[in-house]
């Protein structure tokens, strides 16, 4: 399964995650909580999907599994050292088409803000 995280195509495997993430301690956390530790991740490392993609595929998880529609999510914080409440965040479910564009440009010439945000993300604002 793949999952967009800002500028990053993150291959998810739930068969790694499923006993780690849906344990008694993630169980009970809603959306909206998932989506404030995500803040909290992105307020430490900016890069977080490319600094520590482990953690980044995790959050991921989580969040496919609060949502399982979801399957791409840009953090953006306003300023490197902001607090969690300076992070923004959109999320959405992208098209077969879409993700597989993305997964086979990330393989040949990669991925980048720029361009991941005038195929995905400007396309939410118009």
């Amino acid at each position: 399964m793949f999952f967009l995280m800002n500028n990053t195509v993150l291959e998810l495997e739930p068969s790694e995650h499923v006993p780690e993430l849906q344990g008694h301690r993630f169980r009970g956390l809603s959306f909206d909580e998932v989506i404030a530790l995500g803040r909290e991740l992105f307020s430490q490392y900016p890069d977080l999907q490319i600094t520590h993609p482990q953690r980044a595929q995790r959050l991921a998880y989580l969040i496919f599994i609060k949502v399982p529609g979801i399957n791409a999510v840009q953090f953006t914080p306003l300023r490197r050292g902001c607090g969690p409440a300076d992070v923004g965040f959109r999320y959405c479910n992208l098209a077969f088409e879409v993700m597989a564009n993305l997964v086979a440009r990330q393989k040949g010439d990669g991925l980048d803000s720029t361009w991941v945000d005038r195929l995905v993300w400007g396309r939410l604002a118009a």
